[in-house]
């Protein structure tokens, strides 16, 4: 049963064409978002690659993963051996490409769950370290040993020293047919291409959340069937927690996430109470300044505190982050120094705050989990600007949308050049979608001076 004085999570799901978007809410409040781009290569995806050349004065080749920057493959993630040049083989991302940088794969794909970490390439049994005593780990090893196939091997995570033989044996059947379906993906391929999309960020967040986490909500039917199975799997009472909501208004407009991201990909804040913090993202770290405004900066740094830490898990910001709080006579203010650790413990990326500089910034580091949102949502330099990726995508969004509002209507998208190309290589499937939900082809109107940013979605 869930403690009444807990904070209490909400989960929504918003699919439209080209995209699932997710977000974690903390009560009303939006503290994570996450975008799954069907076209996009994503941390965690298994894609047919071909290997394309080797890296110059490096153990490593570089891997065509049929979109986007070539793939890094590092001689330490080749278990059986750098492959030969024109190979095509099963590759995962590690981590996907980010400022200018293609994506690092592995040669040797692995598949998560949530007792077992299926490792087709390494076999053998490996151990959660947090696994229990020297007798429970053997206990442990012998259980899942006699589970496995010659060749295979799994990595067990804590929790599945509690489980049963019988989930054990589950959930490695389903490893296995996950396996094998990506075996035969991969031998019907001719050329790279998607073998098996990225996970969504659900599991992780039932793992670190539990019984905190008191509903799902989908605006899709199909969707809400998928999460009532997949909740299923964890606990027989929880698909009750899927929701359906269809309304008029986006599910993101409903519950304030689009709010939410619009100011996340702003540069200054206004505080509640008086302030402000101003977050500025360079290639080397994120430096965010604290303005008590005139206002008590005892009174301020606290709440600046507790924003920031939300600001850096919503905008996935990671690696060096330098904050200058309002000082006193001995330093930054220590409320806003406590409030700011207090508040980043709730973070399940674990981020660290080391201390205060010479110069009086408090210093915090925070592993890189998923690009920051700005790479993905926004053009790097100057002002804050929509991709035009990013841009076509929430117009697609629109036309299904308004397409309620003007029955019979022709809907066509002003676009400008760069769109019209996306809608006619990575964003033709999207833009597909939108045409077989409408019954009817979507007039692409492209006009040289048409701004990227500013797709027009009408109808007529």
């Amino acid at each position: 049963m869930a403690d009444p004085g807990r904070q209490t999570y909400h989960v929504l799901v918003s699919d439209g064409p080209g995209e699932t978007r997710w977000a974690l809410l903390a009560g009303n409040t939006p503290v994570e978002v996450v975008f799954q781009r069907a076209h996009a290569v994503e941390t965690g995806a298994i894609v047919a690659g071909r290997v394309t050349a080797a890296v110059p004065g490096h153990q490593a080749l570089f891997v065509d993963l049929g979109r986007g920057p070539a793939g890094f493959l590092g001689a330490e993630d080749t278990p059986r051996g750098l492959p030969g040049e024109g190979a095509l083989l099963a590759f995962q991302v590690l981590r996907e490409a980010v400022a200018g940088k293609g994506p690092t794969v592995t040669a040797a794909p692995t598949l998560a769950g949530r007792l077992l970490v299926y490792t087709p390439y390494v076999p053998g049994v490996g151990l959660s370290p947090r696994a229990g005593s020297t007798a429970a780990r053997k206990a442990l090893r012998a259980r899942i040993t006699a589970l496995l196939d010659p060749g295979e091997g799994v990595v067990a995570r804590t929790i599945a020293g509690e489980a049963s033989e019988a989930a054990l044996r589950a959930e490695l059947d389903h490893h296995r047919a996950r396996w094998r379906a990506i075996g035969r993906a991969l031998a019907a391929s001719t050329r790279p291409g998607l073998l098996e999309a990225a996970p969504g960020p659900l599991a992780g967040w039932l793992d670190s959340l539990g019984d905190a986490l008191r509903s799902v909500v989908a605006d899709q039917g199909e969707r809400a069937q998928a999460l009532r199975r997949t909740l299923a799997a964890r606990d027989p009472e929880w698909p009750a927690r899927v929701v359906i909501e269809r309304a008029d208004q986006p599910l993101f407009e409903r519950w304030g996430v689009e709010e939410a991201l619009e100011a996340a990909l702003a540069v200054r804040l206004a505080l509640p109470g008086g302030g402000a913090i101003a977050i500025e993202e360079t290639a080397a770290l994120t430096a965010i300044d604290v303005d008590a405004g005139g206002a008590d900066r005892r009174l301020v740094a606290p709440v600046a505190a507790r924003e920031i830490a939300r600001q850096i898990r919503l905008r996935a910001l990671a690696g060096q982050i330098l904050i200058d709080f309002p000082r006193g006579a001995r330093g930054p203010e220590e409320s806003g120094l406590v409030a700011l650790i207090e508040a980043l413990a709730a973070d399940p990326a674990g981020p660290r705050v080391l201390g205060v500089t010479r110069g009086g910034l408090v210093e915090v580091v925070r592993p890189r989990r998923r690009p920051p949102l700005s790479s993905l949502l926004t053009v790097p330099g100057g002002p804050p600007k929509l991709t035009a990726e990013t841009a076509l995508l929430a117009a697609l969004r629109g036309l299904v949308v308004g397409a309620t509002r003007a029955p019979g209507a022709r809907p066509h998208l002003r676009v400008g050049p760069r769109s019209g190309g996306l809608l006619a290589t990575d964003l033709a499937q999207a833009l597909a979608e939108v045409e077989a939900a409408l019954g009817q082809a979507v007039a692409i109107d492209c006009f040289a001076d048409h701004p990227e940013d500013r797709p027009e979605a009408t109808f007529f």
